[in-house]
């Protein structure tokens, strides 16, 4: 079996495509399989570190509206669709399947024109632009979310099959992980995250935390994801904590997000699909801060669903700073029973078969 997988933009289409191909990797050992990312995307170091090969496009953002901006984005999709063609030529796939992102489009319809299966599978309730530009002419669609399926003409060639998440979300314990981060047992981890492109609200309240609560409490650990483009500024301005003082330390991304989200006692973060999957995986207690700026508010949506059902914390995107976020982890840090309670309740979100039914849809394709 030779599978190529597309997907990029965020580490939120990537880690669905890693964890789908090291599924498929455990079921069949001699299968191949080719990355397709963004050029320039430090979401394809989760793809290198997993040890799959990995060729990238140069690729934007698809627009909604017709602009000089929107014709510019189309032409160097149409350029990377040529060169996306001569990679899958060279590959020779059973089957191609694209996890979202605008990376998706090109690879994606450059198969369909080679008349190689195709896949595309969405973990948000809403679905992007790319995945409703291609799902027509994809043998499977492969959704999240029950009721998404709504968003499409035809529902023939659609499926419900979860978000899969990372195999080291399973095979790695608190414990173990702790280790490997050199956090002792005992002590209180925090980990804030601010989604991959980060997200200033979220680092200004994260970094007012360290310094009024983290760093002056011994047995508290903090780790915080500031986003690539914050980085340079926060080490300026806060040289102690990036260099790691007092157990805090900013980072510009957090590269084994199963190890580290494990190994939390609280986690902070922005609430798209595959960081509730993750989320709901590693059974970690969340203080989930949903943004604005996503296509019909499904972050919000997100989270407000795990608050109903006592899964999480949310903390709006308008009313996030350290006051606010500083009584949450308080609050969590003192009240043991009530973590376990949403460490319980966010794992009932995540479904373990997920890989293999995406495993069996993709068997399916090909055997036709």
């Amino acid at each position: 079996m030779r599978i190529i997988l597309c997907g990029g933009g965020t580490a939120g289409h990537v880690s669905p495509a890693v964890a789908i191909a090291e599924y498929c990797r455990e079921k069949d050992e001699d299968a191949e399989f080719l990355f397709i990312g963004r050029e320039g995307g430090r979401e394809n170091d989760v793809i290198e570190k997993s040890g799959f090969r990995l060729q990238t496009l140069k690729i934007t953002g698809l627009e909604r509206k017709i602009s000089l901006t929107a014709m510019k984005a189309m032409l160097v999709a149409l350029r990377a669709k040529r060169k996306a063609r001569s990679i899958i030529s060279g590959f020779k796939p059973d089957a191609v399947i694209g996890t979202g992102g605008y990376v998706s489009w090109p690879v994606i319809r450059a198969a369909q024109e080679l008349n190689i299966p195709t896949l595309i599978h969405e973990s948000n309730a809403s679905a992007g632009l790319v995945t409703r530009l291609l799902a027509p002419r994809c043998d499977r669609v492969l959704l999240n979310f029950k009721g998404s399926d709504k968003e499409f003409k035809s529902s023939d060639n659609v499926r419900f099959v979860g978000n899969p998440v990372r195999e080291q979300f399973f095979t790695t314990s608190k414990a173990d992980a702790r280790r490997k981060l050199g956090i002792p047992q005992r002590d209180f981890l925090i980990t804030s995250i601010g989604g991959s492109g980060g997200s200033l609200k979220i680092n200004s309240a994260s970094v007012a935390l360290m310094k009024a609560y983290s760093t002056k409490n011994r047995h508290v650990r903090h780790i915080h994801s500031c986003g690539i483009k914050y980085y340079d500024s926060l080490k300026e301005r806060y040289p102690e904590l990036t260099n790691g003082s007092d157990g805090c330390i900013i980072k510009p991304y957090i590269e084994d997000m199963p190890t580290v989200m494990t190994a939390s006692d609280v986690v902070v973060s922005r609430c798209g699909a595959m960081t509730i999957s993750e989320l709901s995986a590693a059974g970690v207690a969340a203080i989930l801060v949903p943004s604005p700026n996503v296509t019909g508010n499904h972050q919000y949506k997100n989270a407000k669903l795990l608050c109903d059902r006592g899964a999480a914390i949310m903390i709006e995107d308008s009313e996030v700073n350290e006051r606010t976020l500083l009584d949450a982890v308080r609050k969590l840090g003192t009240d043991e029973k009530l973590r376990r309670s949403l460490s319980t309740a966010i794992k009932g979100f995540h479904d373990p078969s997920s890989a293999e039914l995406i495993y069996r849809e993709l068997l399916g394709v090909i055997s036709r």
